[in-house]
C-alpha cells in the first residue's frame, strides 16, 4: 500500500495548524507539543505555548468533566484545577465508562443532560457533526454558558471504545470564530491509544 498520501496529508495538516504540535501515525513522529492523556489513552496536539495538567482518576459515570479535582485533563497557556486562575481559553478533557454499543447519539444526549446538571444550559445553540480520532462526534456550542457569565463553551462528545469522552473548549465570549478554528486544528490531531 502507498502511504505517501498518508504522509502528505498528515504533513499538510500540520503546516496548516501551525503552532500546534502534529503527529503522523504513518511517520510515528511527534511535535514536542503533544499532550498524552496517561488516565484517558489519547494525545492531542496543543497550541505552542500551552501546557497541561494530567488527571489522575476517571470520571464516574454521570459526573460533569469538573476542573477541580485531578478526574480532567486541563489544558491551557497556564493549566490550573482553579479556573478563575487559569489564562483562557482552555479545554478540559474527561472520560466515562459507557455501555458497549453506545452511539454517538446516545451519548451526546447523556452530554446534554450532563451540562444541563452542570452548567444549567440546558439546549446547545448549535450541534456539528464531526469526527474525533477517526470515530463519530458531535460538537455542541452554548454561549454564554453559564447564563451570565460571558463565557462560551464548546462541547465535543465522542464514544470511542467503552468510553464517552468530553473535550470541553472554554473562552470569554466574543471570540467564538476563534475559538471554534482553535478547537477544530486541536481535534484534528486527537489519536486513541487503545
Amino acid at each position: 500500500m502507498d502511504t505517501t498520501g498518508v504522509v502528505r496529508a498528515a504533513v499538510v495538516l500540520c503546516l496548516a495548524a501551525a503552532g500546534f504540535g502534529c503527529s503522523s501515525a504513518a511517520s510515528g513522529t511527534r511535535a514536542p507539543n503533544t499532550f498524552r492523556s496517561p488516565t484517558y489513552g489519547y494525545s492531542i496536539g496543543l497550541p505552542a505555548d500551552w501546557s497541561a495538567l494530567s488527571a489522575t482518576e476517571v470520571l464516574e459515570p454521570g459526573q460533569p468533566p469538573l476542573t477541580g479535582p485531578p478526574i480532567t485533563d486541563v489544558m491551557a497557556k497556564r493549566p490550573d484545577r482553579t479556573v478563575h486562575r487559569m489564562d483562557l481559553p482552555a479545554v478540559v478533557v474527561g472520560a466515562q465508562a459507557v455501555a458497549d454499543g453506545t452511539s454517538i447519539d446516545e451519548w451526546t444526549a447523556t452530554v446534554i443532560d450532563i451540562v444541563a446538571g452542570q452548567k444549567h444550559c440546558d439546549v446547545p445553540t448549535t450541534t456539528e457533526r464531526l469526527t474525533i480520532g477517526g470515530d463519530a462526534a458531535v460538537l455542541l456550542a452554548y454561549p454564554d454558558c453559564p447564563t451570565g457569565a460571558h463565557l462560551n463553551h464548546l462541547w465535543a462528545a465522542v464514544v470511542h471504545g467503552n468510553r464517552g469522552y468530553h473535550f470541553v473548549f472554554f473562552d470569554a465570549a466574543g471570540h467564538e470564530a476563534a475559538d471554534r478554528a482553535v478547537l477544530g486544528r486541536m481535534l484534528a490531531t486527537v489519536v486513541f491509544d487503545r
